[in-house]
């Protein structure tokens, strides 16, 4: 096959046929057509391989499911070296999808021909063994290497116990054992403006710059507790920034410093065993889930990131990996791009960490949508790792407490105060970034 009669769309995927043996496929990735979509289906457990080849400019190569769910990406870095995915999948319908990264001056998709081949030879079946559960809790796999580190010293009132502790180390081991990347170390002595202290809200350091004096793997966030005021449940955000740092203002966002402040007064259910869900009391607020979606402000799911902003269109997120996590279609945000739409799901993954809200007695993980927003924004993602979520439609009628995010970065819990009452301008910070 050759020239450009590939679909464009993963509804119109082209369909090739593996069964006759070995295929090479020749297109042409250009400014107006970044995504090639192909379709196969296999009648029973096969060993794929898929090669890209011949690129002139920045592109990668993604096996999906009939979904659109992103099963494996060739590489975590889109260039023009050759990229390929060997692995055994069972029978059942695949996608694979080409698609252009590199961008020009003016920020077009750069044009590079490629050459796609496929092969699928009969697998052995696997060992017999009993399904795996849904997850509804910790993932079992290990972290990798990216870390994330809490720093204690601005809890000054000794809120965080051990017990506490142990609740949002388990929402960072959450977020490491989903993400691949790692960060350059960041040494002592780095100046980073616009810290927030979680004990008191002001800014830490000279002149509103709080300088390092630990070296940093990857992420570190300072944690305190107080009373936030209405029915505010958490206050998180990333550090600011210098105009001129990449890390924070480039097409990957890497930040290095964050802070969440948790309310004191909150009915927090602190899991003595996290592992399970389906012991949180209704009446109580789930303190891993809270934790797990701060964090996930601070790692990229916020407009001060250039590199969220840059793919939100008319409140929608449009990254590439969003899109094919979501058939194709760009992912509606609240008003103003702060969260996932309240209330929407798709493919099967529940209720979405990164909405606006969350109930009492009930556990929020990061789903395939949420993984694919980090992915869009730089992130390496393991798939295999993200979670299924009870749908919100299936709640019961039962008295339940609905927490609420306010706006970037602010969890609240109320029935009667659907924003919380917190200083936006403390957390909504674009102007964060100081020459």
């Amino acid at each position: 096959m050759s020239g450009d009669r590939v679909g464009k769309t993963f509804s119109q995927a082209t369909v090739i046929n593996l069964a006759k043996g070995k295929q090479n496929i020749s297109d042409r990735l250009s400014g107006n057509n970044k995504n090639d979509f192909f379709r196969f289906v296999l009648g029973s457990r096969s060993s794929i391989s898929l090669s890209l080849s011949k690129l002139k400019a920045n592109a990668n190569i993604q096996l999906l499911g009939d979904r659109g769910q992103v099963i494996l990406r060739a590489s975590s870095k889109s260039d023009t070296n050759n990229k390929t995915i060997s692995t055994v999948l069972e029978e059942g319908t695949y996608h694979i999808r080409v698609f252009s990264a590199g961008r020009g001056r003016s920020g077009q998709n750069i044009p590079t021909r490629y050459r796609l081949q496929t092969t699928a030879e009969p697998a052995l079946p696997p060992a017999s063994s009993p399904p795996e559960p849904v997850p509804t809790a910790i993932a079992l796999n290990p972290a990798g290497s990216f870390n994330i580190q809490f720093d204690y010293r601005f809890d000054t009132q000794g809120w965080f116990t051990p017990a506490r502790r142990a609740s949002l180390e388990a929402a960072a081991r959450i977020w490491e054992s989903i993400i691949a990347d790692e960060f350059p170390d960041t040494p002592v002595g780095t100046a980073t403006p616009f810290v927030l202290n979680p004990q008191t809200n002001d800014y830490v350091g000279t002149n509103n710059v709080f300088t390092t004096d630990t070296p940093i793997d990857d992420v570190t966030i300072f944690v305190g507790a107080r009373t936030l005021g209405g029915a505010t449940l958490a206050v998180g955000a990333p550090s600011g920034n210098y105009t001129n740092e990449p890390r924070y203002n480039g097409s990957d966002f890497e930040p290095w410093l964050g802070s969440i402040s948790f309310n004191d007064s909150t009915n927090w259910f602190f899991d003595p065993t996290p592992n399970t869900a389906t012991d949180i009391p209704l009446s109580q607020t789930d303190f891993i889930s809270t934790a797990v979606h701060e964090v996930g402000h601070i790692l990229g799911f916020n407009r001060s990131a250039n590199a969220f902003n840059s793919l939100v269109v008319n409140d929608s997120f449009t990254g590439a990996n969003t899109l094919t996590a979501n058939g194709g279609n760009p992912l509606p945000l609240q008003p103003g791009g702060a969260h996932i739409r309240d209330g929407y799901e798709f493919g099967g993954s529940g209720e979405v960490l990164m909405d606006p809200t969350s109930s009492s007695g009930g556990r929020q993980l990061p789903t395939l949508l949420d993984a694919a927003i980090l992915d869009d924004v730089g992130y390496t993602i393991k798939y295999n790792a993200v979670y299924r979520n009870q749908s919100s439609n299936a709640r019961t009628a039962a008295a339940i407490t609905y927490g609420r995010c306010g706006c970037l970065s602010c969890m609240t819990s109320t029935q009667l105060n659907p924003l919380g009452s917190v200083d936006l301008s403390r957390l909504i910070n674009p102007e964060n970034s100081v020459i």
